[in-house]
C-alpha cells in the first residue's frame, strides 16, 4: 500500500481552492440572476480571479504535486514543497481580496508574491522533471511544464499591467491585457486541460509518444505566438498561429480525447469528469479559433468592442467550468477515495447539475436568451456549491492508507 508523497500539501491547496471558489460561485449566481442588478467592475474582476487563481491555479498546483511527486516516502530535505504550498495558499487569497478592494496599489503589491510563488512552482516542476528523466516524462507531465511556462509568461504581463495602473504609467491595455489573457487561456489552461484529461482517463503514466510530444509542442508554440503577437501590438499574427491549435486538437482527440469522451458517464469516479470535459474543451478551442479568425482574418469584427459578449463568456465558461472545474473535481474524487463516502448521493447531483447547468448556460448565451440565464446560472452554481461542501466534509474525515497511481 502506497501513499501520496505530498498528501498534506495537496490537501491544503485543495481546501483553500474550494474556499476561494465559493466567492466565485456566489458572485456568479448573483450576476446571473441579477438579484443585485448589474455588478460593478471590481466585483466581476474578483469573480474572474477568484476562479482562475484561487480555484484553477491552486488546483493545478495540487495536480502538479500529484503527477510529479507520485507516491512513496519523502526525503528529509523536501521542506521546500511545504514552503511552496504555504506561499501559494497565503498569497492567492490576498491577491483576490486586492481585486475586491479596487485599489490599484493593493493589486500591484499583492500580485508580486503570487507571481513569485508561480515561478517557484515552475522551478520545482522542472527540477522534478529532471529527476524523473526528460525522456521518461508523460504527456500530462510535459503539458504541466509547458502550461506553467505559459502561466509565467501571462502572469508577467499581468503583473506589469498592475504596476502600470498603480503608478499611472501609460501602456497599451489592449496589447498587454490581450497577451496576458491569451497566454493564460490558450496556453496554460488548454495545455493543462488536455494533459489532465489524459491523466484521469489513463492514470498509469508512460513516456510520451512522438504524437503526444507534437501535441504539446503545437499547443505551446501556438499559444506563445498568439500571446507575443498581442503583447507586441501585432494581433494579426494570431490569425496564423491559431491554426496550430487545430492539429493539436485533432492529435489529442485521436490519441485520447475521443475514447475518453465515450467512456461511461454514469459510472461514478474521476474518469467521468475527465470524459465530460472533452466536449467542453472542443467547444472552447472552436470558440478561440472562430474569435481570432473573425477578428484578424475574416474581418467580421473590426475590433474586440464589436465581439458579442456571449462569445467571450461562452469561451470562458466552457474552459473554466466545463473543463477545469470538472478536472479539479476529478482530483478531489481521487484524493478523497480513501475517506468515508460522506454524502454519497451528492456525487451524481454534482456531476449532472454542474454539466447540464453549464451546457444550458452556454446555450442560453449563444442563443441570446438572456432571461433564462437567471435559471441556468443558479443550477450550475448550486451544483458546484454542493460539490464544494461534499468534498470539504470528506477532506475533514480521517484518511486511511490507499493505493494511488504512481507518477514516476
Amino acid at each position: 500500500m502506497r501513499t501520496l508523497r505530498y498528501r498534506p500539501e495537496i490537501g491544503w491547496l485543495l481546501q483553500i481552492a474550494m474556499l476561494i471558489f465559493v466567492v466565485t460561485v456566489l458572485i456568479g449566481i448573483a450576476n446571473g440572476t441579477k438579484v443585485f442588478g448589474t455588478l460593478e467592475r471590481n466585483v466581476l474582476l474578483t469573480h474572474v480571479h477568484a476562479g482562475t487563481l484561487g480555484w484553477i491555479t491552486l488546483g493545478v498546483a495540487a495536480a502538479c504535486l500529484w503527477i510529479f511527486g507520485g507516491t512513496g516516502p519523502r526525503a528529509t530535505n523536501e521542506g521546500i514543497v511545504r514552503g511552496l504550498a504555504i506561499a501559494l495558499v497565503g498569497s492567492v487569497p490576498l491577491y483576490v481580496a486586492g481585486f475586491w478592494s479596487g485599489s490599484f496599489i493593493a493589486r500591484a503589491a499583492l500580485s508580486t508574491p503570487v507571481f513569485a510563488s508561480i515561478v517557484f512552482l515552475l522551478g520545482w516542476s522542472i527540477i522534478e522533471a529532471r529527476r524523473i528523466g526528460l525522456g521518461r516524462l508523460s504527456v500530462p507531465q510535459l503539458s504541466a511544464i509547458a502550461g506553467l511556462v505559459s502561466l509565467v509568461i501571462g502572469s508577467t504581463l499581468g503583473v506589469y499591467a498592475q504596476f502600470a495602473l498603480a503608478t499611472g504609467e501609460q501602456f497599451n491595455a489592449m496589447n498587454i491585457i490581450g497577451g496576458h489573457v491569451t497566454a493564460q487561456v490558450v496556453g496554460f489552461l488548454l495545455l493543462l486541460g488536455m494533459g489532465l484529461i489524459e491523466y484521469w482517463y489513463r492514470p498509469l503514466q508512460t513516456a510520451a509518444s512522438w504524437a503526444g510530444r507534437i501535441q504539446v509542442g503545437l499547443l505551446f508554440f501556438g499559444a506563445l505566438a498568439i500571446a507575443v503577437g498581442f503583447a507586441l501590438g501585432q494581433p494579426q499574427a494570431a490569425g496564423g498561429a491559431v491554426l496550430l491549435e487545430i492539429p493539436a486538437l485533432l492529435i489529442f482527440l485521436i490519441r485520447v480525447g475521443w475514447s475518453a469522451a465515450r467512456s461511461g458517464w454514469t459510472r461514478p469516479g474521476s474518469a467521468r469528469h475527465a470524459a465530460v470535459a472533452v466536449p467542453f474543451l472542443v467547444l472552447n478551442v472552436g470558440s478561440i479559433i472562430y474569435l481570432i479568425l473573425a477578428l484578424f482574418v475574416l474581418n467580421i469584427y473590426k475590433d474586440f468592442s464589436e465581439v458579442p459578449s456571449s462569445v467571450a463568456v461562452t469561451l470562458d465558461h466552457a474552459l473554466f467550468v466545463g473543463v477545469m472545474t470538472n478536472l479539479n473535481f476529478a482530483l478531489l474524487i481521487a484524493f478523497t477515495a480513501d475517506r468515508p463516502a460522506v454524502l454519497p448521493w451528492a456525487d451524481g447531483l454534482v456531476f449532472w447539475g454542474l454539466n447540464a447547468g453549464a451546457a444550458a448556460f452556454i446555450v442560453v448565451l449563444l442563443a441570446n436568451i438572456t432571461f433564462f440565464e437567471r435559471f441556468t446560472a443558479p443550477v450550475m452554481g448550486l451544483a458546484i456549491l454542493l460539490g464544494l461542501v461534499t468534498f470539504t466534509l470528506r477532506l475533514w474525515t480521517r484518511a486511511s492508507t490507499t493505493r494511488v497511481p504512481a507518477a514516476a
